[in-house]
């Protein structure tokens, strides 16, 4: 959800809205340990920024975007997985307790400071390709 928050296409998304959609991909999707919530929100803020408005508008953009974004993260951190990236499991208390003390600060905050900028940075290339404002 930070990463959706930071690269908020310039007020298209409701504030209230898009926290509230965003809340069960944390920890994996509700702490299962799947597909890592920086990961989602990147995604999340290529479609507000790069997606179609209609249904018979192209999807390249952004597929191409978030194919692009997808790659790097899973060569920058050798996975997609929250479970994998934290070895914590979110879903017993002591891999909780682990990462309210510890990884969240000491993992998950430096991944989403990185997908924030790889994101946005990748919009900023694709929409200066298309010279289309956000």
């Amino acid at each position: 959800m930070t990463v959706k928050n930071t690269l908020n296409a310039k007020g298209r998304a409701d504030d209230l809205i898009i926290p509230r959609i965003a809340t069960g991909f944390g920890g994996g999707v509700g702490r299962n340990g799947d597909v890592c919530g920086a990961l989602i929100g990147g995604v999340m803020a290529m479609g507000l920024a790069l997606g179609r408005d209609k249904a018979k508008e192209s999807r390249e953009p952004c597929y191409l975007a978030v194919d692009r974004f997808y790659s790097d993260f899973r060569a920058r951190f050798g996975s997609c997985k929250c479970r994998e990236l934290t070895n914590a499991n979110l879903k017993t208390p002591e891999g909780f307790k682990a990462y309210q003390a510890e990884v969240h600060t000491d993992v998950c905050v430096p991944i989403v400071a990185w997908a924030a900028k790889r994101a946005h940075d990748i919009i900023k290339e694709t929409k200066s390709l298309d010279k289309k404002p956000y």
